[in-house]
């Protein structure tokens, strides 16, 4: 590339974005048109070998030529992607990050991560290695549990929290997560009150306490409450983004058979499970009569927020530097550091996007986006530990350590839909204090 087409790139990267944008947004909401012809295959591959015309003029027209095409040239601008020049990929990466499809829909999965774990007398390292790797569980060294303690466990396709519980009555050891990261911890446990749990979906839902009150107000007369008081824990990696709290509550009945529904209903607000990976909640009952030892049965279900559709960048580093910077409707991403080291490859970059909101009063953002590394070949490759974030407001630092690969393409998928679930949940026999 000559001189003077260097100090074009960075003008290009602006007055690319918003020629693409004004063209490709009429067509968002368009089903994928016919495949091409022939003769319209063969006028495509001369106009993406135009993008590199050694005049301006040309490359631009060769650009907004393209530009109609929209979905049905997808495929060949992704195999031009490997295009030696800097200019052309940055004009590629632009078309695609701006069709329809840089909106990626996705299924909805919510359900558990289930694992098999047979252990006959086994240390509690040996038993920790095989979760590690069967799950995108993170446990803190050093562990709190003695390593004499033998572990026997004959679990078949069970819930990943299960198995967790399970370690706990073998070991006496209760487990928790690290607030931030989501590092799994082991505490002694203090007692042998446990609490009442359901494996539903990705989430742990325990019920930890229940309180029967009765109060006196000078003036006023009596009054009595009764709270239900549990915790959510959320699988690593599931798609839940946050819920709605406290909990819909369908069906409350006393062991008599009385309706425990509360006269009315507490407005449910989103909390985001942004480097928290659990939330309590505590919800109201119509107290209970005197006569009453428990509650039969309690139904009710957790709102909550699934990432659905992202929007996708690549920042294309190429074989000799590459691009340093892309930003297509309000996502930025831009290469900081690439540095080698004698077995390593460090890449530290920035994301920047606008907010998302969940809820309808916009207090509270959530963002979620996943990050990439393809070769050459635009195969994916693996990270040597767990990616490094520091969140600032609407930017987020990614520090990622990777093989002594050439890392050819940085790829960013950023939330840009939600969609909202249900999780239910039952339980039983619960007892009044």
């Amino acid at each position: 590339m000559g001189t003077a087409r260097l100090k074009l790139t960075a003008f290009l990267a602006t007055m690319i974005c918003c020629s693409a944008l004004a063209v490709v947004t009429a067509q968002e909401n368009k089903a994928a048109e016919a495949p091409l012809t022939v003769a319209e295959h063969q006028q495509v591959k001369g106009l993406i070998a135009a993008l590199g015309h050694r005049n301006f003029r040309e490359r631009e027209r060769a650009f907004q030529s393209l530009l109609p095409f929209g979905m049905r040239i997808q495929k060949d601008l992704r195999q031009a992607l490997k295009h030696p020049d800097l200019e052309v990929r940055l004009r590629i990466q632009t078309i695609l990050s701006s069709l329809p499809s840089a909106m990626r829909l996705q299924v909805v999965d919510l359900s558990p991560t289930l694992l098999s774990l047979n252990a006959d007398a086994l240390s509690i390292e040996q038993v920790i290695a095989v979760l590690e790797r069967q799950s995108k569980l993170v446990f803190q060294r050093p562990l709190a549990i003695p390593a004499k303690i033998p572990i026997t466990l004959d679990l078949d396709q069970r819930p990943l929290f299960e198995v967790l519980d399970q370690i706990s009555l073998n070991t006496g050891h209760r487990w928790y997560r690290k607030f931030g990261g989501g590092e799994v911890l082991f505490g002694r446990i203090a007692d042998e009150r446990r609490p009442m749990v359901r494996y539903q979906g990705p989430l742990r839902i325990a019920l930890a306490s229940i309180s029967r009150n009765a109060a006196l107000h000078f003036g006023s007369g009596k009054s009595e409450s009764c709270y239900v008081q549990g915790q959510v824990d959320i699988e690593p990696g599931a798609a839940v983004l946050g819920a709605w709290l406290p909990p819909l509550i369908e069906v409350a009945l006393d062991d008599q058979g009385r309706k425990l529904l509360p006269d009315k209903t507490i407005a449910a607000n989103f909390t985001p499970i942004v480097n928290r990976p659990s939330f309590h909640f505590s919800t109201a009952l119509k107290p209970p009569e005197r006569d009453a030892k428990k509650i039969a049965k309690l139904k009710g279900a957790f709102e909550v927020a699934v990432a659905q559709g992202y929007r996708q960048v690549v920042l294309s580093l190429g074989r000799e530097g590459g691009a340093k910077e892309i930003q297509v409707k309000g996502l930025r991403v831009r290469l900081i550091a690439n540095v080698l080291q004698k077995d390593e490859r460090t890449l530290t970059f920035e994301i920047q996007g606008e907010p998302f909101y969940a809820d309808e009063s916009r207090k509270y953002p959530v963002q979620d986006q996943i990050v990439e590394f393809l070769d050459a070949g635009g195969e994916s490759v693996e990270t040597l530990a767990p990616i490094r974030r520091n969140r600032q407001g609407e930017l987020d630092i990614i520090v990622a350590r990777l093989p002594r690969l050439e890392i050819h393409d940085i790829r960013v998928r950023s939330l840009a839909m939600i969609a909202r679930r249900k999780i239910e949940f039952e339980f039983e026999n619960i007892p009044l204090p």
